[in-house]
């Protein structure tokens, strides 16, 4: 997996977007990381997954 393409990687169990780039991130792999919250943010992810816990659900299955 090439991290100037991903971006890097989301961190959970916090109540907004955190994502961990790689340490010798280029401009590119900071573009990809910034372009990753912004998804994040519109796509509210965190809401989501907060209200499938909350509901007691987590991949679409009944815990």
């Amino acid at each position: 997996m090439d991290y100037s393409e991903y971006g890097g990687a989301c961190l959970f169990g916090v109540q907004a977007p955190v994502i961990k780039a790689h340490g010798s991130s280029n401009a590119h792999g900071i573009f990809t990381t910034i372009r990753q919250a912004r998804d994040m943010i519109q796509k509210q992810m965190v809401e989501t997954i907060k209200s499938e816990i909350d509901q007691g659900k987590l991949g679409g299955e009944t815990v």
